[in-house]
């Protein structure tokens, strides 16, 4: 008599599917049908490197860069059955921002706003918010600026916050601030 033994049904989910680099998440795998799992390896799909000798079903991973995880079901008993599921999880770069130096100006100027974001990965959501509102802009060229020109309407101290964010959502957003006092005009 041949016994045929069902195999595992395995699923992968992950606590967030999209994160920045340095953070970290947790794969599930989930284990269904008649043929379940009693142990669980789990690996990194591009390298075949397995990831540690834990066979739990949950993993802690913190990829630097873009990383398709699998994970093997296996049955216990005599005969091992495996069957295998996967989780893509994207990873978007932290980035540098620089913004406009500090920069006294007269009333009724015009305040040139600018920031510049590195990223190999575009596009990049530029906001701003301060004293005067809140503008965005997106720019889909890896590299490129952010520039405002807003008009220094009253006297005093204006402060600028702005942020630079690769990812959907604003995720990984990246902060720095400008301050900008106007001064009087001279009378000529």
């Amino acid at each position: 008599t041949i016994h045929v033994l069902d195999l595992p049904t395995i699923g992968v989910t992950a606590s967030s599917s999209i994160i920045c680099q340095g953070d970290s998440i947790t794969l599930t795998a989930s284990n269904s049908g008649t043929g379940g799992a009693s142990g669980f390896l789990w690996y990194n799909a591009a390298t075949g490197t397995l990831l540690d000798n834990d066979s739990s079903a949950t993993h802690r991973v913190s990829p630097d860069t873009t990383t398709t995880y699998r994970v093997i079901g296996i049955t216990e008993g005599n005969v091992r059955c495996r069957n295998m599921g996967e989780a893509l999880v994207t990873v978007f770069q932290r980035l540098m921002l620089t913004v406009m130096d500090d920069t006294a100006i007269c009333h009724q100027q015009n305040i040139p706003l600018q920031a510049v974001a590195t990223s190999t990965t575009p596009p990049i959501r530029y906001c701003y918010w301060g004293n005067r509102g809140y503008n965005s802009q997106v720019n889909p060229v890896s590299g490129q600026s952010a520039m405002w020109n807003l008009n220094a309407d009253s006297v005093g101290s204006l402060q600028y916050v702005i942020s630079a964010a690769p990812g959907p959502d604003r995720l990984c957003r990246t902060y720095d601030t400008a301050n900008v006092p106007v001064r009087t005009s001279p009378l000529v």
